[in-house]
């Protein structure tokens, strides 16, 4: 069996443990915000969010509005992450992840309906005007980059740890997912951009119900086109 292969924002936690270890941040101290970090870092902000969102999910660090990230772990020996889930391998599990998400997500947009910053609604405008760049370029490697993204948002402007630990354990599972129906169902981005939008603009109004509604049913369509184009052909 092969070395696992680090994913991206994993470098990134390791140049803050690194900082800590010489003792250029400490426990208890604010981080640089966001765009400054990241080039002080060398990564871009996407791969630091990540990074940032891995390390509050296991308690590391806290991220409050108007108050920024504050380390509360000053340790980098105890920054021990959640164990991943088995990879899936059949239709049956594969459905059960996206049940799982359902469930998950459809509880956090609840929560970010509540939650969810005026930082954060600018945000996720500035991603659904760049999904339909991306649309219109067709570039659907990056369209699915920000998919991710808008959806992080989401799950950390509701503002709990949980729940924010069980959106990271799906969705690295339902990334390879995500970006392969993305880049292979015809019209997918198409439906995928205009339920993001309903999303948006339910937060924005903060309305749960729509909010649920329109997630419920943008996740939904992921299992229909896999269903349509994938277990079909597999007969």
């Amino acid at each position: 069996m092969g070395t696992r292969r680090k994913k991206t924002y994993e470098y990134a936690i390791d140049a803050i443990k690194d900082l800590l270890i010489r003792g250029e941040i400490c426990e208890g101290e604010k981080l640089p915000n966001q765009v400054e970090f990241a080039r002080q870092l060398g990564v871009s902000r996407l791969c630091l969010r990540e990074a940032l969102t891995e390390l509050e999910s296991i308690g590391v660090i806290e991220q409050k509005p108007k108050r920024g990230t504050i380390i509360v772990s000053g340790d980098p020996s105890k920054w021990v992450p959640p164990v991943e889930a088995p990879l899936i391998s059949d239709a049956d599990a594969l459905y059960e992840l996206i049940e799982s998400r359902k469930v998950i997500e459809v509880a956090i947009t609840k929560q970010a309906a509540i939650n969810i910053t005026d930082d954060q609604l600018d945000q996720l405008e500035k991603i659904i005007t760049q999904m339909m760049v991306f649309h219109v370029n067709g570039d659907e490697s990056e369209y699915s980059k920000i998919d991710m993204e808008f959806h992080l948002i989401i799950a950390q402007a509701a503002n709990n740890r949980y729940l924010l630990n069980m959106y990271m354990t799906t969705v690295v599972l339902m990334e390879k997912l995500i970006n392969e129906i993305n880049q292979n169902i015809p019209d997918i981005i198409k439906n995928s951009k205009r339920t993001h939008q309903k999303i948006y603009e339910s937060l924005k109004v903060r309305d749960q119900k729509m909010a649920a509604k329109w997630t419920k049913v943008h996740i939904d369509r992921v299992w229909e086109y896999y269903t349509k184009y994938y277990l079909k052909e597999s007969d």
